[in-house]
């Protein structure tokens, strides 16, 4: 949407508002009043500056309301993940799955380093835990998620904090945290046929709750433009006549 019809009124309110105070400067100068060009420029430079304040608000307004996309959440369900577990979907892939309550939930992208990371004799399982509840973003065919980890871990001295620390963790003093982004995976029945000996269980079991988005766009509202423009243009008199009131003040600024 161009906003030139905007732009020519800031234009020419500008004009006007030069023209008439550069008039009365001269009519100030016949009436035997001594004012500087530099008087007469500041005033010309406020009136610049204040019809770009004035003018234009409803469309700026406008212009911000539509910048960017809108979402809105709702949760679909959550479950309790209780393990970990190396498994094979239908199509013969091999994964690292999420052993929940309800569900299972195989990880294809993402996993690699939270495995090692469990899989590492150094580091103390028990120490480990998932803050608060993991979002996952589910898609709209209810089959595939996204999400993130911030997994902690209670160091028990100096020794055990570096091993943790090697790991991409930061520390407060014992109180270590590190976050695992770009968890990629798909949501499967539960296999009843799972070898419990087979799974890594974990000490803390987390709750991950699955969260749908919708997305949508705020570029409708540019039909609103047409007019917010007119309602600026209508509007451009009164901002001429606010500010002839404060011209005939603007030769006394910087001087008597």
């Amino acid at each position: 949407m161009s906003l030139l019809p905007l732009f020519f009124t800031n234009v020419l309110a500008i004009t006007v508002l030069i023209l008439q105070i550069l008039f009365r400067w001269i009519e100030s100068m016949s009436k035997g009043k001594k004012h500087s060009i530099r008087q007469a420029a500041r005033g010309v430079l406020l009136a610049i500056v204040s019809t770009g304040l004035l003018s234009g608000c409803m469309t700026m307004m406008l212009d911000d309301s539509t910048q960017g996309i809108s979402s809105t959440s709702k949760k679909w369900r959550s479950d309790e993940i209780r393990g970990l577990s190396l498994a094979e979907n239908t199509n013969g892939e091999k994964g690292w799955v999420f052993i929940g309550r309800s569900f299972d939930y195989l990880l294809y992208k993402g996993g690699d380093e939270i495995i090692n990371l469990l899989n590492n004799k150094n580091i103390h399982r028990e120490q480990l835990s998932v803050d608060e509840h993991a979002n996952f973003a589910i898609d709209t065919s209810k089959k595939n998620f996204t999400g993130l980890l911030k997994i902690n871990y209670q160091a028990q001295n100096e020794d055990d904090k570096k091993q943790i620390l090697e790991k991409g963790f930061s520390c407060i003093k014992n109180d270590c945290q590190r976050t695992y982004n770009g968890l990629e995976g798909t949501i499967h029945k539960k296999n009843v046929e799972q070898d419990p000996r087979k799974i890594m269980k974990f000490y803390h079991p987390f709750t991950v709750e699955f969260v749908k988005y919708q997305y949508s766009s705020n570029q409708g509202k540019w039909i609103l433009a047409p007019f917010t423009v007119a309602l600026d243009v209508v509007t451009a008199p009164l901002q001429l006549l606010a500010f002839s009131i404060i011209a005939p003040n603007l030769g006394r600024i910087g001087g008597k």
